[in-house]
């Protein structure tokens, strides 16, 4: 069961439905299939169907609180981390390298 929790001082928390952990890369930083660079990361995968609604809501309001209500004054580059598991299959399709750990229609946090 999903919940998110705010802080005092404006803090987001958010507990994820269960997941399934991919590619941890916590203690060596290792290259990113997707640019190319050396990074600490982990995938956070679900089921296909998994309601992360509240996950990218609850993203929006840290985003709001640390940045403000007006989205035009955000950085440009600020990205929500929720991945439709499908879109990461074709990028990793293109590049030769192996998607078997992801299922089309699902989504990732990243």
């Amino acid at each position: 069961m999903s919940k998110t929790t705010i802080q005092k001082g404006g803090e987001v928390s958010y507990t994820t439905p269960m997941g399934r952990v991919s590619y941890p890369n916590l203690f060596e930083a290792r290259g990113n299939p997707f640019n190319d660079k050396k990074e600490y990361s982990v995938e956070l995968l679900f089921t296909k169907g998994e309601d992360l609604k509240g996950f990218k809501k609850a993203c929006e309001e840290a985003a709001t609180n640390t940045f403000g209500p007006d989205k035009a004054k955000w950085p440009k580059d600020f990205l929500i981390p929720l991945h439709d598991q499908g879109e990461m299959i074709e990028k990793l399709s293109e590049k030769d390298k192996d998607f078997s750990h992801l299922t089309e229609g699902a989504f990732a946090i990243k």
